[in-house]
């Protein structure tokens, strides 16, 4: 079909005048149907622009998963869960368990106020939601 993407034909392009039909028979697409076509075509890609937009703000309101934030903060003195400094104060379950942390708020706690040896992290580096992402991601980690 003239007009159709399938032949290649660029009806956004070539324009016909509404009262002239060339010649080619009564099969042949007035210049106002090809306006038409053109029109949606614009307003279709528009409306995909702004669901792209849309779809990439949401992901950027969501921020880092507590994995990002972890290796973005934490990598470097616990890799795979362990410590760098301290073999006994790992991120391992077992070893959170003997030094009486059970819980994200407890983990958040350290990060905040920690002992000899690890960075503190404060409301300013580290927002709460951003700690508490990261407590929650060691948690389930580290079992």
């Amino acid at each position: 079909m003239p007009g159709s993407a399938a032949d290649g034909y660029n009806a956004a392009i070539d324009i016909d005048f509404p009262a002239e039909n060339h010649g080619l028979g009564k099969n042949h697409e007035s210049g106002g149907t090809k306006m038409k076509k053109a029109r949606t075509a614009v307003v279709l890609a528009a409306a995909a622009s702004l669901l792209a937009f849309s779809v990439s703000a949401a992901e950027v309101k969501k921020g880092k998963t507590g994995e990002e934030l972890f290796k973005q903060h934490c990598t470097m003195c616990h890799p795979d869960g362990g410590n760098i400094i301290n073999a006994k104060k790992t991120l391992r379950g077992k070893d959170l368990k003997a030094n009486n942390i059970k819980s994200a708020g407890d983990i958040v706690k350290v990060m905040r106020n920690p002992g000899p040896g690890m960075n503190k992290f404060d409301e300013k580096t580290l927002p709460d939601k951003e700690a508490k992402e990261i407590a929650e991601y060691v948690l389930k980690t580290f079992k």
